[in-house]
């Protein structure tokens, strides 16, 4: 059976394009073998601590919330082992999903031409937008692009986000913050959302 955690065969056709991708969307760094071992261990000695203490009480004190408090610990250190190594995977799944599709030829073509938008770690090709380290999609999937808002006391800050839906399914994606000032901001947001329209027009 095939591990999902691995992105692609080193010693395969096309390795060093499937290398070049993977170094750029650190797929493998974040989601490889070494990385979800490390997320199992440290999930594992977060519930195992955890409900050592809440037993120890309950043996001391005879107190049969403890229990149930280990068996807390037991759950919160499978979910965080589980967001650690699991959360993101889509990444890894999403990408692995285009290039069966499209082919690794195409994604790569388009990864070595794409253009950089200015102050940011997001990079627009001719068909697929790449946010550095993180994940890519085809701009033809993208079915919203907008401007959201967070708030915290009298603080807002804005961020550019796509809503897509593919063969993997429906995600949203942060793409990237921007600037509190509103002529700004909208010009950092056309910056992305143009090319996006402009992709899904002609690759209808």
């Amino acid at each position: 059976m095939k591990d999902k955690n691995i992105f692609y065969d080193k010693l395969g056709a096309d390795a060093d394009k499937y290398r070049e991708i993977d170094k750029f969307l650190r797929l493998t760094e974040r989601f490889g073998g070494k990385s979800a071992a490390k997320s199992r261990t440290i999930s594992l000695v977060i519930a195992l601590a955890g409900a050592a203490v809440c037993v120890g009480i309950a043996l001391l004190f005879g107190q049969t919330k403890a229990y149930v408090g280990a068996a807390v610990f037991v759950v919160i250190g499978i979910v965080f082992g589980f967001v650690l190594n699991g959360g993101k995977s889509s990444e890894m799944e999403r990408a692995k999903s285009i290039i069966n599709s499209d082919g690794v030829q195409a994604v790569y073509d388009d990864l070595m031409h794409c253009t950089r938008i200015e102050r940011s770690d997001v990079f627009i090709g001719s068909r697929y937008l790449f946010r550095q380290g993180k994940f890519m999609f085809r701009m033809s999937d993208v079915k919203k692009c907008y401007i959201s808002t967070e708030t915290s006391g009298d603080d807002t800050e804005y961020y550019c986000e796509a809503d897509i839906s593919d063969e993997i399914g429906s995600e949203t994606f942060e793409l990237r913050k921007l600037s509190a000032i509103k002529v700004q901001r909208q010009n950092q947001f056309e910056a992305i959302n143009k090319p996006i329209e402009s992709a899904k027009i002609r690759l209808e």
